[in-house]
């Protein structure tokens, strides 16, 4: 055997291993000084599997993600030194990966489908990944938002799993310096994501940063580069795609990435319904929260009734409205119904309470809920809470409560309650009797292994005949496909696809990562009635929380497709307290958007994600139920309407109405409508400070059905030139 291939083999491996000990700056610096292979390899060995990951979360196709993944290197290769900050190349390339695979992604999609000829070859469903594969895309672009500064300690520590020692010392930087961009990043990043509709309890889009693996990174990486730089270079495809991947200076590259609709879940954010002050179908929050205790003694005299405290901002972005209800004679409820700035919440505790002397009140919370949905207490409200107490007038309609500050050099708050007559709680007419009335049996269940199960109850089609239930089971799901009950049917249990344990949710929601359990994705396929009504194929993805929440988003593949809210898509513990979803349903409404978590502000410039959005769907029982309608195929000049109604800022004027079509249509990445929206400019006279404006929503002609004009309250901002800063 000739040693002279042995010996040039064993020191190009000592080669790369004294080029792994150098730097981004020191390894690009050698191969623009002379075209240093080894240097470049070890550059696609420390950066590959990042790339791979982007190229892998847009494409998806293996073949084409390795097509995208030598573009990518190759556009380094040529154009190395067009990398400004060397200490920066991996948000250089990340960026690059990106434009890289959008560009595979468009030329893939204007190539003809070839049907297979055999006719027994399954053809898969297109949309059963679309959830997924649109959320891993969205966080990516939101990750290639950010500025520089902030991007590149994100890409090393969250895309390359790097330390924060580790990415300091490659950086250059102190650990604090890099601590600090970390965690600006991150909160950006949250920020970016939530705007596009991803509530920050969505802990299980981290995943999303998994980098697919490869046998041996040093080989992968050695391979690739002697491909790029040797004589037979790289592929067509991937040549072709490397081409014109990196802009001119003089041109600007504007990157717009539309939220998946199954992440918006349903409900008012940014305006309130005229509605019920609670919402429909909350039949545990309703009955257990505010019913008394039947071992407690009665409520007090002088404390029946409810007591409200209502604040509107000076500068009418918002409200808040507390209610406080004595049920018995030890529980209160304390209920804060809020729009922050546009932002609905609807926050309930129910609590102890006792009066250690006549001016001083202690409460200790027992539950708490975030609209009708159960949330574990947090350690600081376990422990007992002190106010002063203090009735304003001699015929006790009034009381002030003044909440000491859990810090000394804190101030106190003081809230005056003003005793009201309790509020009519009337059924909501968008929510059939029938549906109101579903049963809630389930025949026969499984032995579940995590003694945990989470519930939720699908419904389908006019007066909801065909329901079926869907149980998870830790990485198990069960779906009652035939509707009759029984969960132990062959074929009624479906695997997660994911395949992940431990997340690290900290990307997404600033948790840490023991906060996250297990993320899935479950495909179950076809739903059909019993008499043949096919409603398309059902995917579920999601993720379990460590505390035990199941937080989910669902796609109903039917015609038209519907989805549901990922941050309001809770499973229940019990069958009881299962949300119900209503799919097909001939009641069709429509509702403002949650991706537009903004109040109407006047001092903001216009942007694509400042549009007032609407959605339309179908309701259901309980809070996050609102199934979304996807409307890709309704015709162009068919939209829904907005009447928008100002107050005036002089006294004695009419207020000011005008109209709008909501004509953009919102989309995803794969082209699907999910939401219609307008450009809303406040009008000159709106009044500041007078209240919310009132919006009416209709559909002429909606293609789904006739859809009934709805009033909602909307808050917006006023120009202000001289405003105090906060």
């Amino acid at each position: 055997m000739a040693l002279e291939p042995v010996i040039r083999n064993f020191g190009r491996r000592l080669a790369a291993e004294d080029a792994r000990g150098f730097g981004d700056r020191e390894l690009l610096g050698r191969f623009l000084a002379d075209r240093d292979e080894v240097a470049f390899a070890a550059i696609v060995e420390r950066h590959g599997a990042m790339v791979r990951g982007v190229c892998h979360r847009v494409l998806g196709h293996e073949q084409d993600c390795e097509d995208a993944c030598q573009a990518v290197f190759l556009v380094l290769a040529r154009r190395a030194a067009a990398v400004r900050k060397h200490d920066s190349l991996a948000s250089w390339l990340h960026g690059v990966a990106i434009r890289v695979a959008r560009k595979a992604l468009a030329r893939r999609s204007r190539q003809p489908v070839h049907t297979p000829d055999t006719a027994d070859v399954a053809v898969p469903d297109a949309t059963a990944e679309v959830t997924w594969r649109d959320a891993k895309r969205l966080v990516d672009a939101a990750v290639a938002r950010l500025p520089e500064r902030f991007r590149l300690p994100v890409v090393l520590c969250y895309l390359e799993g790097l330390t924060r020692d580790e990415a300091a010392a490659q950086l250059g930087w102190t650990t604090a310096t890099l601590r600090g961009r970390l965690e600006r990043g991150r909160d950006r990043l949250r920020a970016d994501l939530a705007r596009r509709g991803f509530p920050l309890s969505a802990a299980f889009l981290a995943v999303a940063f998994t980098n697919p693996s490869t046998a041996s990174a040093a080989s992968w990486a050695a391979t690739l580069a002697t491909t790029i730089l040797g004589p037979a270079g790289p592929s067509p495809a991937a040549s072709a795609l490397a081409y014109g991947a990196i802009p001119s200076m003089k041109k600007k590259l504007v990157i717009v990435l539309i939220a998946f609709a199954g992440v918006l879940a349903s409900g008012v954010v940014a305006l309130k319904a005229l509605a019920p002050p609670l919402p429909p179908g909350t039949p545990t929050k309703a009955v257990r929260v505010y019913d008394p205790d039947p071992a407690s003694p009665p409520t007090p005299d002088e404390l029946k009734g409810v007591w409200v405290n209502e604040q509107i901002y000076p500068d009418g972005t918002g409200k808040k409205t507390w209610t406080l209800r004595f049920p018995d004679g030890q529980h209160s409820v304390l209920e804060l119904d809020g729009v922050s700035p546009g932002v609905k919440y609807v926050m309930t505790r129910r609590q102890t309470y006792r009066f250690p002397k006549p001016d001083e009140m202690e409460t200790t919370v027992t539950e708490r809920y975030h609209f009708d949905d159960p949330l574990k207490l947090r350690p600081a409200e376990t422990k007992p809470q002190t106010s002063s107490f203090k009735w304003d007038n001699k015929e006790r309609t009034s009381f002030t409560l003044t909440y000491k500050p859990e810090r000394a050099e804190d101030a106190s708050t003081s809230l005056t309650y003003r005793k009201t007559e309790p509020p009519a709680v009337k059924p909501d007419p968008l929510v059939p009797e029938y549906l109101t009335k579903i049963d809630r049996t389930i025949r026969k269940q499984p032995v579940y292994e995590t003694k945990t199960p989470g519930y939720l109850l699908l419904a389908f089609g006019p007066e909801a005949k065909h329901k079926i239930w869907v149980v998870i089971d830790g990485n198990k799901l069960y779906i009652d496909r035939n509707g009759n009950g029984d969960l132990t049917e062959p074929g009624e249990k479906i695997d997660n696809t994911v395949g992940v344990g431990e997340l690290f949710s900290s990307l997404v929601t600033g948790n840490k990562p023991e906060d996250t359990k297990t993320a899935f994705i479950f495909v179950a396929g076809g739903i059909a009635a019993p008499g043949g009504t096919s409603y398309g194929d059902l995917t579920i993805s999601g993720a379990i929380e460590a505390e035990g929440r199941i937080l989910a988003m669902m796609r109903v593949g039917g015609k038209p497709a519907q989805k549901t809210g990922i941050g309001y898509t809770w499973f229940r513990d019990t069958p009881a307290d299962a949300k119900v979803f209503h799919f097909a349903s001939p009641v069709v409404t429509l509702q403002p958007s949650m991706s537009a978590p903004f109040a109407l502000d006047a001092n903001e410039p216009a942007n694509p994600d400042r549009k007032f959005y609407v959605e339309l769907g179908t309701p259901g029982i309980g809070f996050g139920t609102f199934a979304t309608i996807e409307g890709k195929s309704f015709p162009k000049d068919v939209n829904p309407v907005a009447d928008f109604e100002f107050p005036a800022a002089e006294a004695g004027k009419p207020p000011i109405k005008f109209q709008k079509t909501l004509s953009y249509r919102q989309m995803t990445a794969f082209g699907v409508v999910d939401q219609f929206g307008a450009d809303v400019t406040i009008p000159e006279g709106a009044g500041r400070g007078k209240g919310p404006a009132k919006v009416t929503l209709s559909f002429p002609n909606c293609p789904v059905g006739k859809i009934e004009p709805r009033t909602f309250e909307v808050y917006y901002r006023v120009k202000v030139t001289n405003e105090k800063p906060k």
